[in-house]
C-alpha cells in the first residue's frame, strides 16, 4: 500500500464564530491510500485553537502513521488517543478502499438518496442576524435548531431563545444550544 497527503485549504461562504476564535478558512488533510490501483481517500482536520490534536507537530505524526501503514502495521496498534482527527481520517481511507474507491466508506440509506434528521446550525452573530437565520432555518424545514451562545449578554440571549420559543413551540421546534463547548437540551 502507498499513501499520499494533499493539503487543501477551505474557504469558508460566511465567517464561522466560537466563542474562542472567527474561522474564514480550514486546513483539511485529504490522505489517500492506494492499493492494487484503487484509492481509498479520507479527510483529516483538527480544527484550530479547538481540536486536542492541533499541535505544531501533526503533519510530522500524520506521515509517520501513514508510513506505519503501509508497512503493514495495523491501524489498531498505533496509538492515536492524541490525534483522533488522523485516526478518522486513516479508518475512513482504508473503509474506502476496501470499498473500491467509491467515495462511499459505508452504504448506508443516507448513500442511496434517503435524508437523514439534521440540526439546522446557528454560528455566533448580533442577535437578530441569529434571529433571521434561526427563521430562516425553520423555514427550510429544520425540526432542531442549534445555537453557538456565549458571545452576548447572558440575559439578552435568554430573551433571544425565548423570542424563538414564543414562535415555535417544544412540540414542532427543538432547541440547542453550545455554551463553553458543552451541548445542553433548552426546554
Amino acid at each position: 500500500m502507498e499513501y499520499r497527503i494533499v493539503h487543501h485549504k477551505l474557504q469558508f461562504i460566511k465567517a464561522a464564530k466560537t466563542s474562542r476564535n472567527v474561522f474564514t478558512t480550514r486546513d483539511i488533510r485529504y490522505v489517500l491510500l492506494t492499493e492494487n490501483g484503487v484509492t481509498g481517500i479520507g479527510e483529516a482536520a483538527p480544527l484550530y485553537k479547538l481540536s486536542i490534536d492541533d499541535v505544531d507537530d501533526y503533519d510530522i505524526k500524520l506521515n509517520e502513521v501513514c508510513k506505519q501503514l503501509c508497512e503493514n502495521t495495523s491501524l489498531l496498534d498505533i496509538d492515536l488517543a492524541k490525534y483522533p482527527s488522523i485516526r478518522f481520517g486513516l479508518e475512513t481511507a482504508m473503509q474506502d478502499l476496501v470499498n473500491g474507491g467509491k467515495r462511499i466508506p459505508f452504504d448506508t440509506p443516507f448513500v442511496q438518496g434517503n435524508s437523514i434528521p439534521i440540526n439546522g446550525l446557528v454560528w455566533m452573530a448580533d442577535l437578530d442576524d441569529m434571529y433571521d437565520e434561526a427563521i430562516a432555518k425553520i423555514g427550510q424545514g429544520y425540526s432542531c435548531i442549534k445555537f453557538k451562545v456565549g458571545q452576548h449578554d447572558f440575559d439578552a440571549e435568554c430573551r433571544f431563545l425565548e423570542r424563538i420559543r414564543t414562535l415555535h413551540n417544544a412540540f414542532n421546534l427543538e432547541i440547542r444550544y453550545v455554551m463553553f463547548e458543552y451541548i445542553t437540551p433548552l426546554i
